[in-house]
C-alpha cells in the first residue's frame, strides 16, 4: 500500500466528523452563487467546507475553484477583521 492509510483502517473516532462541527466557526462566508458555505475558526484554519451538489453538477471545475478560493480568502478576511475588532475593544483607544 506504499504508507497510504485506507479509509476503513482509521479508528472509528479518527474517521467520525467533529462533534459540533457547525458551531466551531469563528468566521463564516457563503461561496460563490449558492454553492455552499466555508467557515473557520479563530486561527483562520478551515473548519467546514461545505457544497452543495446540485450546484456542483452544472458549473465547470474553474468555476467552482475560482469560488472556492475567493470563498477561502474571503473567511481568512473576516477572521482577522473579527480579530481586530475584539482586540479593539479589549483596548479602547488604539487603532
Amino acid at each position: 500500500m506504499s504508507g497510504l492509510m485506507r479509509l476503513y483502517d482509521l479508528e472509528p473516532e479518527q474517521d467520525a466528523p467533529p462533534r459540533n462541527a457547525r458551531h466551531d466557526h469563528f468566521a463564516q462566508v457563503l461561496v460563490g452563487v449558492g454553492l455552499g458555505v466555508v467557515g473557520a475558526d479563530e486561527t483562520g484554519r478551515l473548519t467546514e467546507v461545505s457544497l452543495d451538489g446540485r450546484v456542483l453538477r452544472v458549473m465547470s471545475q474553474d468555476s467552482v475553484a475560482r469560488y472556492l478560493v475567493e470563498a477561502v480568502n474571503a473567511v481568512q478576511d473576516a477572521v482577522h477583521h473579527r480579530l481586530v475588532e475584539q482586540r479593539r475593544q479589549q483596548w479602547p483607544g488604539t487603532k
